[in-house]
């Protein structure tokens, strides 16, 4: 496992609300990811780094930088830009993906979704569940500040 990427579970919440209206509690997936990375932890003297998206968008070459430290990997400039475009990997969610599909670097783009977790009950309590979990990636995850190496 090579790194576990994160997000608000109210982002996530309303995003994939938008695409699948009749999601469950578990597709928020941010309890699975802390699963994952707790098993990894156990498996491995090196867990996989977290990078929380709001980290990536604020300081993307910073956050970048640290990550390819933290796999081992050089750091390159070039992976802070890219070509626009659909790829493979994303055909059964294009859809979700159009934002960055048509984006060239890391941004934040405001998206105003119908539902989310100020209107609809349900949503809020998805991401109630799985908001501590996210905290818990949060405490581990990369910073600008983080010793890790």
């Amino acid at each position: 496992m090579r790194c576990l990427g994160s997000r608000r579970p109210a982002e996530i919440a309303a995003s994939f609300s938008a695409i699948k209206p009749d999601m469950r509690c578990g597709e928020v997936g941010v309890e699975n990811l802390w699963d994952a990375h707790a098993r990894a932890s156990e498996l491995s003297a090196t867990p996989p780094p977290v990078i929380d998206a709001a980290d990536l968008v604020a300081d993307p070459e910073q956050m970048m930088i640290l990550y390819c430290r933290a796999v081992g990997i050089p750091f390159r400039e070039d992976s802070l830009t890219w070509d626009t475009g659909h790829r493979t990997e994303w055909r059964l969610t294009d859809e979700w993906h159009e934002t960055v599909a048509g984006s060239t670097q890391f941004s934040d783009p405001a998206t105003d979704y119908p539902a989310t977790v100020a209107n609809t009950p349900r949503l809020a309590e998805f991401s109630a569940h799985h908001e501590k979990f996210y905290e818990r990636l949060r405490t581990v995850r990369l910073t600008p500040r983080s010793s890790r190496p």
